[in-house]
């Protein structure tokens, strides 16, 4: 079944004289020349669409006469017509043809031989095609081992699963939720609870948040087959699910046990301000030395006068709800925040543009300036840049007070998940509005606790949302509780 050939378009015979000496078509002549194989095509698709692989072999057949030539595309479109068992000797037919005049298969045709196989129950057969994609220097990915891991996901072979994850690795997959939820599935549909709760574990180490319905889905069958199994010997369920809420005080209001504070080691904050440092000189050596030389003296200012607790994003307060008629860069609304801050006891950089200095109007500026409560940053460099390297390279928990999403600068680091998790402790979000014409604020610190999966002795409590712009929003909790650990104890999940 397998095509082991150098792969090419089929070739046509050599031409005759005659046909040498035929006149060039026009476009028009040759697009109604083309008009039979275009409806016979029509006809392959449409018995495609119905799975009926013996009359696309039949439609097929015709197109051989009509056509001009036979690509790696048409094999793509007629390996979709496979179904059943029986359309195995179809399957051969095609694979025949080609090797026999050396047709390239694309990475589509091995997804749908690969479904194919997986479908009939035939994952030996599926798999020799997955590494027959691994063998042509093809970019295997998630989507190749999808019907195979539906199928045995389906039945609950847990030996073949373990195959087939085994492989996955050594091709390096990446491993989420999609991957997880079949492995746990066939888990479950293997009545194996204890590797459930294991691949549970591995789970909480890829993601921090369930984002698919079907995964909670999942998570309910568990522990309704823990209820269904309920006899003599033991009158309750080994493990209970339920929606929870976790207090301000990061305690769960069902089981009451308390979710972690899971901070950025200090080593691997280090990294990431290391990184938007090469980001900030691989951008300024690019231009002027002054601006390189603006960082450094900035990073002698912090080594000089920090550690400092809180780093303002100016521009972003400044510019807050002006995007009216008379808006305007509101230096009052920094002052304010800045103010508040320090009755605090907080001590507090504000980062500014040096654009933003020495304009009519204010000193606030200046006066931030003479207080030590600001740093000029010059034109040209990343303003951005500079209040998130300074936090990243204190060694205390220093934070920022910005509403900066920082896709970008998310970006520039190479997506790197520790960003994200260090904003999650680290940012500080704010509001501001204006009631009986007098401004006011609100500002918004972090959480108690990290919003991640998390176990402890009796179980684990699972966050169910959405990661969207590199930010976590948890819609609901769910207490999941091993019943026989927290019996005695007398848990409220009981």
């Amino acid at each position: 079944m397998e095509n082991t050939k150098q792969p090419a378009q089929q070739k046509r015979p050599e031409c005759s004289n005659a046909e040498a000496d035929a006149p060039v078509l026009t476009k028009k002549q040759k697009y109604e020349n083309a008009k039979p194989a275009r409806e016979v095509k029509g006809r392959i698709i449409a018995a495609v669409n119905e799975k009926k692989a013996s009359l696309a072999y039949e439609y097929f057949e015709e197109y051989l006469k009509c056509a001009d030539s036979v690509n790696g595309d048409m094999f793509s479109l007629l390996f979709r017509s496979l179904s059943t068992v029986d359309d195995i000797p179809f399957f051969n037919k095609w694979m025949d043809y080609v090797t026999e005049h050396q047709i390239e298969l694309g990475e589509n045709s091995y997804t749908s031989i690969i479904q194919f196989f997986s479908g009939v129950g035939m994952e030996e057969e599926a798999m020799k095609y997955v590494n027959i994609v691994v063998e042509k220097g093809m970019k295997i990915k998630f989507r190749h081992y999808l019907p195979l891991l539906q199928g045995i996901s389906d039945r609950g072979d847990i030996p073949a699963m373990r195959k087939v994850i085994a492989h996955m690795r050594e091709n390096n997959i990446p491993f989420d939720e999609n991957v997880y939820y079949y492995e746990m599935k066939t888990c479950l549909a293997g009545k194996d609870e204890e590797l459930f709760v294991v691949c549970l574990k591995e789970l909480m180490k890829a993601v921090d948040l369930v984002e698919t319905e079907p995964m909670v889905d999942l998570l309910k069958a568990f522990v309704e087959r823990q209820a269904s199994s309920i006899d003599v010997t033991r009158s309750y369920p080994s493990w209970v699910l339920k929606p929870c809420v976790i207090l301000a005080s990061g305690c769960c209001d069902v089981c009451g046990k308390q979710l972690r504070k899971e901070p950025l080691s200090l080593a691997a904050k280090h990294e990431l301000a290391s990184e938007v440092e090469s980001l900030i000189l691989s951008q300024t050596r690019k231009t002027k030395e002054d601006r390189v030389e603006n960082f450094l003296a900035f990073k002698a200012f912090l080594a000089k006068t920090g550690p400092y607790d809180i780093f303002l994003d100016g521009a972003n307060i400044a510019h807050y709800k002006q995007n009216f008629d008379g808006g305007c860069f509101n230096y009052q609304q920094i002052q304010m925040v800045a103010e508040y801050l320090l009755r605090q006891k907080k001590r507090i950089l504000i980062v500014l543009h040096e654009h933003h200095f020495n304009q009519a109007g204010t000193t606030l500026p200046e006066q931030w300036l003479e207080r030590g409560l600001a740093y000029k940053v010059v034109k040209g460099n990343n303003d951005d840049l500079y209040w998130m390297y300074a936090a990243l390279a204190a060694d205390n928990d220093a934070m920022i007070l910005s509403n900066d999403q920082m896709r970008d600068h998310f970006f520039h680091i190479n997506n790197d998940r520790r960003f994200q998790k260090w904003r999650e402790h680290n940012q500080i979000y704010y509001d501001i509005w204006t009631d009986a014409e007098k401004k006011k604020f609100a500002l918004k610190f972090p959480l108690s606790y990290t919003q991640n999966i998390q176990d402890h002795p009796s179980g684990f409590h699972i966050p169910y949302g959405s990661v969207r712009e590199n930010m976590k929003f948890v819609s609901q909790y769910y207490c999941l509780v091993n019943t026989e650990r927290e019996r005695e104890k007398k848990c409220s999940v009981l």
